[in-house]
C-alpha cells in the first residue's frame, strides 16, 4: 500500500472523507486557501532554486512569478487530477494580492537567513509493505527539513507538538535519531506576517509512528470501513466533500 502524510491525516480526521477523496475519487472542489498555499509554495521554490545557483531573485521578480503561478496553477493533491477551486465568498483578486504580499514578506524576513541545499525533494520508503511517499519542500545547509505553510493563523504550541508531518517526513527521509523540523509559516490575516515554527521529534517518537501508526492506519484502510466523523470540528459545509457525505 502506498500512503502519504495527506492520506494519513485525511483518514485520521475523517475516514468517510478519505473514502470519498481517495477511494471513490469524487469530483470535489478545493479550498481557495489550498490554492493560495500551492501558488505561494511554487513561487518560493522557484526563488530558492535561483538562490542555489548563486542568483538573487528580486522581490518584484518573485511577485511576478507568483502571479504567473496563480494564473495557471491547478491544485494537485498526491498527484491526482487537477482540481478546480470553490471560491465561495472569497475574491480571487484579493487573495492574489495577499499571496504577493506573503511571498514578499517571506523573502525579506526569512529567506535571507536560509541557505538551501535542495528543494522539493521526493521520498519513497518502505515500511513492511507500506510505502510512505512525499516531498520535502526544503533542506537547509544544516540538514534541517523545512515545510512551507500558508495559514490563517500561526501554529499553537499544542498544534505543533501533535503535528504528524515532521515525523512522517523524517521517516520518509530515513532518519534514525532525533530530528529538528521547521515550518516556515506565512499567515494571512488582516496584517499578514511570516514566522518560523521549530519543533523536535525524538527517535522513540519516530519509532512509534513506524511501528504503530503506519500499520494500523494501513490495516484500517484495507478493511474498507470508512465511518464519518461528525464530532470533528471540521465537519461543516466547508468540508471539500460535504455535498457527497451530508449535503445530498
Amino acid at each position: 500500500m502506498e500512503i502519504s502524510y495527506s492520506k494519513i491525516t485525511a483518514y485520521l480526521r475523517c475516514p468517510r472523507q478519505f473514502e470519498l477523496k481517495y477511494v471513490k475519487k469524487v469530483d470535489y472542489l478545493v479550498s481557495p486557501y489550498l490554492y493560495l498555499g500551492g501558488s505561494v509554495h511554487e513561487a518560493i521554490a522557484w526563488a530558492y532554486r535561483l538562490k542555489m545557483d548563486g542568483e538573487t531573485p528580486s522581490i518584484d521578480g518573485l511577485r511576478s512569478i507568483f502571479g504567473q503561478y496563480w494564473d495557471s496553477y491547478k491544485f494537485l493533491e498526491d498527484e491526482e487530477e487537477p482540481r478546480e477551486v470553490n471560491w465561495g465568498d472569497e475574491n480571487p483578486n484579493d487573495l492574489r494580492e495577499a499571496g504577493q504580499m506573503l511571498v514578499s514578506l517571506y523573502w525579506q524576513k526569512i529567506a535571507p537567513y536560509v541557505q538551501p541545499i535542495d528543494v522539493e525533494v521526493p521520498f519513497r520508503r518502505d515500511f513492511g509493505g507500506i510505502t510512505l511517499v512525499g516531498k520535502i519542500d526544503l533542506i537547509t545547509g544544516t540538514g534541517k527539513l523545512v515545510d512551507l505553510k500558508t495559514k490563517k493563523r500561526a501554529f499553537s504550541d499544542a498544534e505543533l507538538a501533535r503535528e504528524l508531518q515532521p515525523s512522517l517526513y523524517a521517516l520518509g527521509m530515513g532518519a534514525q535519531g532525533d530530528i529538528e523540523f521547521d515550518f516556515h509559516t506565512m499567515v494571512k490575516t488582516k496584517n499578514p506576517y511570516v514566522a518560523v515554527a521549530s519543533t523536535r521529534r525524538t527517535s522513540s517518537e519516530l519509532s512509534w509512528i513506524a511501528r504503530e501508526l503506519l500499520p494500523r492506519v494501513a490495516r484500517a484502510i484495507e478493511s474498507g470501513i470508512f465511518p464519518p466523523n461528525p464530532i470533528n470540528f471540521l465537519c461543516t459545509p466547508d468540508c471539500d466533500v460535504w455535498h457527497w457525505c451530508k449535503g445530498g
